[in-house]
């Protein structure tokens, strides 16, 4: 079982900007029940891994749950997607002609000094093949949206067009098990939705 945790909002989540690996704005306060639903939800489990971006807002964001693990690893694939020169950046501030390419090819689209989802696909070749590796663990992941999706979508054999259409708000945790996917919302309340 895989579960994958998006950190928590920050302060460019909520101006809707461009964060990427290129920026590591605060986190927001957390909301309590949100802690307090996670903390409940994995009470009585043990993870066998825990896997964090190195991204300061994924490594923050953990400190907040009692999460129990054996082994704790800050996993450089698990770095945000590159947004080069667009990090930083609401979609409103972006020129036209950027933003109809980006449209007309959301997959193989890369900013200036930054990475396609292709590219991203690519970096997450090996740490996939070792999460298959390990399937039967308990495994936690502490990541970003995109990401965790496009992790999500190697894992199950997803096509591209069902990888960039998952969303992940920050509040949102995935669950890979038995070769299915699931969602659940911590606030409020929320049940596993089988996807």
């Amino acid at each position: 079982m895989i579960i994958l945790f998006r950190h928590g909002k920050t302060l460019w989540n909520l101006e809707k900007r461009l964060q990427g690996q290129e920026n590591n704005s605060e986190l927001l306060p957390i909301d309590s029940e949100l802690i307090e639903n996670i903390n409940t939800e994995f009470k009585n489990l043990i993870f066998d891994n825990l896997f964090v971006s190195p991204a300061k807002r994924a490594c923050d964001y953990i400190k907040f749950f009692d999460l129990k693990f054996k082994l704790k690893i800050i996993e450089p694939s698990l770095n945000e997607i590159s947004f080069g020169v667009l990090s930083g950046c609401r979609m409103d501030e972006i020129e036209p002609q950027i933003l109809r390419a980006r449209n007309e090819n959301k997959w193989y689209f890369r900013p200036q000094n930054g990475e396609s989802y292709d590219d991203l696909f690519h970096r997450l070749d090996n740490f996939s093949k070792y999460l298959l590796s390990i399937s039967e663990q308990y495994i936690a992941i502490v990541g970003h949206e995109t990401c965790n999706k496009v992790l999500i979508g190697k894992l199950l054999n997803f096509s591209r067009e069902k990888i960039l259409k998952l969303k992940q708000a920050n509040e949102c945790v995935y669950k890979i098990q038995d070769n299915n996917l699931y969602k659940k919302d911590f606030i409020g309340e929320s049940k596993w939705e089988k996807l």
